[in-house]
C-alpha cells in the first residue's frame, strides 16, 4: 500500500492552517491512487512535547490517522529535532509521498531530513 504522511506544522502549540492544506493535496493524490491497483493512505505526524490534544483535534477534524511524537523538553520547532525524529521514523516507515510545508519551518528541516532519509 502506498503510504501518504503529511508532517504537520505546529507553532506557538497549535496546528497551522498550511496542514489542512496539505490534507487537502494528500487526499487528491489519495484518489488518484485509489484508481491504481496498489491504493493510497494517508497520516499525519505531529513532533510536539504533548502531542496527544494536538493529535486528537487533527484526528477529529479529518478523520485521518494521525502519529504522535512525543518529544520531552520539546517547547519549539527545532530542526535537529525534526530531522532526528522523522529520520527515524520514516526509514520505519518507506512512505511514497511526504508532504512538508513550503514554509520557512518546512524550508528549513527538510533539506537535512532528504540528506536523512538518502
Amino acid at each position: 500500500m502506498r503510504e501518504i504522511l503529511i508532517i504537520a506544522e505546529i507553532s506557538a502549540g497549535k496546528i497551522q492552517p498550511v496542514t489542512y492544506e496539505m490534507i487537502s493535496a494528500a487526499r487528491k493524490i489519495e484518489r488518484y491512487s485509489a484508481q491504481s491497483a496498489n491504493p493510497a493512505r494517508i497520516r499525519i505526524i505531529i513532533i510536539a512535547e504533548n502531542p496527544d490534544s494536538l493529535s486528537n483535534t487533527l484526528a477529529g477534524a479529518t478523520g485521518i490517522e494521525v502519529i504522535g511524537i512525543k518529544v520531552p523538553g520539546f517547547t519549539g520547532y527545532n530542526s535537529d529535532t525534526y530531522i532526528f525524529c522523522l529520520g527515524k521514523l520514516l526509514k520505519r516507515l518507506k512512505p511514497t509521498h511526504i508532504l512538508v510545508a513550503h514554509s520557512s519551518q518546512g524550508r528549513d528541516f527538510s533539506p537535512g531530513l532528504a540528506i536523512e532519509l538518502e
